[in-house]
């Protein structure tokens, strides 16, 4: 996700759906595709990537969505957003006024308790990325 951010030619604002689901969409490095990574709450958190083409123009949503995660009770985990903007449950911000875009990127990663609640610990991923496409 990391190395697709920062290849990006330039980013398109997240947005919140009305789920809750936090999405940030980018063109890839040559604009060929719309990029999307959001995070869908249904009972827990998964991330998932999608991508549309940008033949016809940009699209203004992606399709064919693929979990990346999965919370399965072995090896899976749930995936939510902290609060980077106090009201909204964001995963990403980006700030692009006067400068290349810079997306900030705050997931939070909490196994699934399949042997019990001593058993489960959490992981933050809290990254600054800049998007190479725009300086």
């Amino acid at each position: 996700m990391e190395k697709e951010i920062r290849n990006a030619s330039y980013t398109i604002l997240p947005y919140v759906n009305g789920s809750g689901a936090s999405t940030l969409f980018f063109l890839n490095s040559d604009a060929t595709k719309l990029i999307c990574y959001r995070v869908t709450y249904s009972g827990a958190g998964v991330l998932q990537r999608g991508w549309a083409s940008t033949s016809g123009g940009i699209p203004g949503a992606c399709t064919n969505y693929t979990n990346v995660t999965n919370t399965s009770q072995i090896g899976g985990f749930y995936v939510t957003c902290n609060v980077l903007v106090p009201g909204l449950p964001d995963c990403f911000k980006i700030k692009a006024a006067g400068g290349p875009d810079v997306v900030k990127i705050h997931l939070e990663f909490t196994q699934v308790g399949a042997f019990g609640v001593s058993q489960t610990g959490s992981v933050i991923f809290d990254n600054t990325l800049v998007v190479r496409g725009t300086y």
